[in-house]
């Protein structure tokens, strides 16, 4: 259940800032990204579970952001601990807290927010970097502004750190009609609190299990044929159809590629095609090469990480200029033709997401952001919410994002560059990362690669889902049978809500809930850890309102079988690993 806790005591040389400071305990959860739609809502009509104010508070027991013991929603950011924590179970001097949720504003207009720190500070507000002082400081006041519209809600995040003594965290606002205040907890909300890990069901709008399949891609380099992708007719076709997967991302400016794509179209297969100089693509000859691809591709994305390669030029001009001329001038020409205007038109892409500042807002010549999100060996979604997600908002500005390369190679013994993984555990994180990606509003991810190129013990040669002897790692069976299980021919509806909660031990026990036209649901759970070869799971048991008529447990790492089926039951005991698990829930 909700238990209501009285929170800390305001500042007294702030009292006139000061607002009721009352908390909310929730179950702590690892992670809470600002747009996840895994977590529980009441109603479709709110963002917020219960209707409830304030904001979504994660306390940590290390300084880092990490080591989480606290998820509570607290009405206000309004703190001082003096010399103390924000509750026993948390040391003073070494902790650190983030606040998540959405403000909104009641005058349309610029609007300037302030924090009162010591320690560290990070704010965001529309996933704009306003205020980032992460050093140790005294109490002090940052600010920064951000131009908003009455009555609509904008994301809001605040990161903070304590280092030893004094603890101070409150956030303020002002605008020309607005005095210098609190943000009122009246126009804070919660944004999507995994409040279900409760003994109190609550009710949880599910996605459509359609559009998760729609947001899975992957790469490929079709027209590498001195490579293992050569082996296009006994391969790479038949194991990309067996995949499941509506969506590649390829490139290049080549008769063969263009005669593949195409044939892929016939069976549904859609492509993103990288439109680079490199390639002999140009703004001039795009709409020519596109109009010969036209029944496969759906999307282009600007030059490939030319952040990290300043010898490549436009007109003369490097990044960052040459790469904002030439997306322009890209998007120019393919919005002004009819025969390519509905093609979508992705930001060129950074290998280093804070370069993305030098290159400043595309928002006027591209139709979503790209990211290049690789984990780097650790968990899916490594750094979304604090580096990838602001920085590529700078280039994208509120556009959908698409994450066209990500993914973990096999080379473990190759530690030049990225942090490699087992194939068993490229296994566990690769279903994790579609899942992620998705809860944290991921237009579209496209996992890098398909196959290895060579059988090399290096990265570069290490990514693919299949070896490049042709045989399939573990990965290709874990996402083969997942998406094969949520595959809905029936289409994108869902609209239904499941009333429901966990108990036991629910600690980064993450969940995405689907539902197909047929009216089932697909409950997907996991644990968020880092993983290894090793078996690991938690006791987790799911709470149902009412009587679930049937309900049907799959470990789509393992097979497409059932586990377990089980009948009129209002509760059901799991086994939850760090490998998905898929319940089916019939009504």
């Amino acid at each position: 259940m909700l238990n209501l806790n009285p929170g800390a005591q305001t500042d007294n040389s702030l009292q006139s800032y000061s607002s009721d400071s009352s908390s909310i305990a929730i179950p702590t959860t690892n992670s809470l990204a600002l747009s996840s739609p895994n977590l529980s809502q009441n109603s479709a009509s709110s963002s917020s579970p219960l209707g409830m104010t304030g904001l979504t508070a994660e306390y940590f027991d290390r300084d880092d952001l990490t080591d989480s013991k606290l998820v509570r929603i607290d009405a206000t950011i309004d703190f001082d601990w003096v010399y103390g924590a924000p509750s026993e179970q948390i040391s003073p001097d070494t902790f650190s807290a983030r606040w998540t949720g959405q403000v909104q504003a009641d005058h349309s207009e610029t609007y300037r927010f302030y924090t009162h720190s010591d320690d560290g500070v990070r704010l965001w507000v529309n996933h704009q970097l306003l205020i980032d002082h992460w050093a140790d400081h005294a109490v002090t006041e940052e600010s920064g502004t951000i131009a908003l519209v009455a009555g609509q809600k904008y994301d809001l995040k605040l990161e903070y750190r304590e280092n030893g003594g004094h603890a101070v965290a409150k956030l303020l606002w002002s605008s020309p009609s607005q005095q210098k205040e609190i943000v009122p907890q009246s126009r804070l909300s919660p944004l999507n609190t995994t409040i279900v890990a409760g003994s109190r069901s609550e009710s949880e709008i599910a996605k459509s299990a359609d559009s998760f399949i729609d947001s899975i891609g992957i790469a490929t380099h079709l027209r590498y044929t001195d490579t293992s992708y050569g082996r296009y007719s006994d391969v790479v076709e038949p194991r990309l159809r067996e995949l499941g997967i509506r969506h590649i991302r390829d490139g290049g400016n080549d008769p063969g590629l263009f005669e593949k794509l195409n044939r892929l179209a016939q069976f549904g297969v859609r492509s993103t095609l990288v439109m680079d100089p490199r390639d002999g693509i140009t703004p001039a000859n795009a709409v020519e090469i596109l109009q010969k691809v036209l029944p496969s591709v759906e999307a282009v994305e600007g030059p490939n990480e030319w952040d990290v390669n300043p010898e490549l030029t436009y007109k003369g001009k490097p990044f960052p200029e040459g790469v904002r001329e030439y997306q322009t001038d890209l998007y120019n020409a393919i919005k002004q033709n009819s025969a390519t205007a509905s093609i979508s038109v992705l930001a060129p892409s950074m290998a280093i997401p804070e370069y993305g500042a030098k290159l400043g807002s595309l928002a006027s010549v591209i139709d979503g952001g790209n990211m290049h999100s690789y984990a780097g060996g650790n968990l899916p979604t490594q750094d979304f919410d604090w580096r990838w997600m602001p920085q590529t908002r700078l280039i994208s500005g509120d556009k959908p994002i698409v994450v066209t390369e990500t993914g973990w190679h096999n080379a473990i013994t190759d530690t030049t560059r990225q942090k490699g993984v087992s194939e068993q555990v490229a296994a566990k994180y690769i279903p994790r990362l579609f899942l992620e990606s998705f809860n944290q509003g991921i237009k579209r991810t496209f996992l890098y690669e398909l196959m290895d190129e060579w059988a090399r013990a290096e990265q570069e040669s290490s990514f693919g889902l299949i070896r490049a002897d042709g045989t399939p790692k573990p990965a290709f069976y874990a996402l083969r049978n997942l998406t094969y299980l949520l595959n809905d021919t029936g289409g994108s509806t869902a609209s239904g809500a499941l009333s429901y909660s966990m108990t036991g031990n629910t600690e980064n026990v993450h969940h995405t809930l689907l539902q197909k036209s047929n009216g089932e649901f697909y409950l997907v759970l996991w644990l968020q850890t880092i993983s290894t070869d090793a078996d690991v799971s938690q006791s987790v048991t799911l709470n149902f309102e009412g009587s679930i008529r049937q309900a049907t447990t799959y470990l789509t790492n393992q097979s497409i079988d059932p586990t377990g089926s089980y009948s009129s039951l209002n509760q059901l005991n799991l086994k939850v690993s760090d490998a998905p698990i898929v319940v089916k829930l019939a009504t």
